[in-house]
């Protein structure tokens, strides 16, 4: 039976052929990294928002692995994911394994060269081009991590969201916003019915971050 330590040559494997982050989790922890994106994602790091939502949702008991979703990298760089589920003999997880690959400079390389098959865009077409973009986390998911995320927002104050002062509710949506929260479709709308405001004002608070 194999143990969490004998997918590293494998990890190692695949991060030195895709030239990508690659991560080994059990399933509390980052067991073992290559080419990290960042160095506060190493050995003994808890687990990531989308990696412990896999678990939370059973995602392993559905499929063997989840691939081609969206994720947000520590400094908000744009990654497409995949993730591979591990299981002992009795089908139990044991842990993960996530491929990270960088794409902001192939999105930007394609905008280029768009931009030389079709012209220069249009503000409406920029406008539409920006909104494709935006993060679609594996299918059927998207509405679980919003939830999970928009529930930790009593937890950083002690008195109801109808009585946050305006700084108080632009430093809780600054922090939203630091985790990739309003990169999801619908999330403003969400975290303006916690926040007993309106949309118009969690977007002027954006505006002056």
């Amino acid at each position: 039976m194999l143990s969490i330590n004998d997918y590293i040559p494998l990890v190692n494997f695949l991060s030195n052929f895709l030239m990508s982050e690659v991560v080994l989790f059990d399933t509390e922890k980052i067991v073992y990294i290559e080419k990290s994106l960042h160095p506060s994602r190493k050995p003994g790091a808890p687990l990531p928002d989308m990696e412990a939502l896999f678990l939370k949702n059973r995602e392993y008991e559905k499929s063997d692995f989840s691939v081609n979703y969206r994720s947000l990298g520590v400094n908000r760089e744009r990654l497409r994911s995949a993730t591979l589920f591990l299981k002992n003999d009795k089908n139990a997880i044991i842990g993960m394994l996530t491929i990270n690959l960088h794409v902001d400079d192939l999105i930007a390389a394609r905008n280029v060269i768009n931009k030389f098959i079709n012209g220069p865009v249009t503000e409406k077409e920029l406008k539409q081009q920006r909104e494709a973009e935006s993060l679609e986390i594996f299918k059927g998911s998207v509405q679980n991590l919003m939830e999970m995320i928009i529930q930790s927002i009593p937890e950083k104050s002690t008195v109801p969201p109808d009585r946050l002062s305006q700084e108080e509710k632009i430093n809780i949506i600054k922090d939203l916003d630091n985790r990739g929260t309003f990169l999801i479709k619908g999330s403003v709308a969400e975290v303006a019915k916690v926040l007993k405001t309106s949309e118009a004002t969690i977007y002027r608070y954006l505006n002056q971050l």
